[in-house]
């Protein structure tokens, strides 16, 4: 059996800035389809673009969720991998289902751009400038400390993220959902929760928002020891 080296990708524990015009490993983008059609997309990376593809959005016959990996869209994958792929068959989106966006690797810098496939190649979305209303931008908060969230010219939403060490019962697939208006702030306005949970931001209307890391909390990286059972019988 061949070993594979394991890679550490140090963006999860250093990054302190989330733009939502700016996507990668912890930020990703959920786009509800809700007309049936044809959608061009193009996912960029550092304003170049990476990959082109069209996407059916269909009354029947289609999948209720399409998730795209950015990353596999300039690098391909892994040769012995074909999980994040996404083939002809799978372009299939039913209406009012959602395309799921999202980077498996890498420090970010990604974008999306979708447009309708019409004679006016309408807009439908362009996150490196901003996020369209009814989306969601969800951002996943691993390094515990307090967090400023801003968006417009509104008060800034308080999150403090603490260390899971000694939680019960702790599941990082939990999150908070927020309701986010440009012009008026956030709701909830503020959130507390466990490092490794994930904010979704749902725009009530069309903006961006940056999230940051405005004190660490060095007091929790001490290490997490555990203890392993030993067998029974022994």
């Amino acid at each position: 059996m061949e070993n594979k080296l394991i890679q550490l990708n140090r963006a999860l524990f250093t990054t302190k800035a989330f733009d939502s015009r700016s996507l990668g490993v912890l930020a990703s983008l959920v786009h509800p389809c809700t007309e049936a059609g044809d959608l061009n997309v193009e996912i960029a990376r550092g304003g170049r673009v990476q990959d082109r593809f069209t996407v059916q959005v269909v009354k029947e016959g289609g999948a209720p969720q399409i998730s795209i990996d950015m990353a596999a869209s300039h690098k391909g994958v892994a040769a012995d991998c074909d999980c994040h792929k996404l083939g002809a068959d799978d372009r299939l989106l039913l209406v009012n289902g959602a395309l799921c966006f999202f980077a498996s690797t890498g420090v970010g810098g990604y974008s999306v751009r979708i447009t309708k496939r019409d004679e006016k190649r309408t807009l439908v979305l362009d996150s490196a400038k901003e996020t369209p209303a009814g989306d969601l931008y969800t951002v996943t908060l691993v390094r515990p400390g307090a967090y400023s969230v801003k968006v417009g010219e509104g008060k800034a939403m308080e999150v403090k993220v603490r260390s899971p060490k000694g939680a019960k019962n702790y599941d990082p697939r939990q999150g908070t959902l927020v309701a986010v208006d440009p012009g008026k702030g956030f709701d909830p306005k503020s959130v507390e929760q466990l490092s490794g949970a994930t904010l979704a931001f749902q725009f009530k209307s069309a903006g961006s928002l940056v999230a940051t890391l405005e004190k660490a909390d060095d007091s929790a990286g001490d290490a997490i020891i555990r203890t392993p059972k030993k067998p029974k019988g022994k």
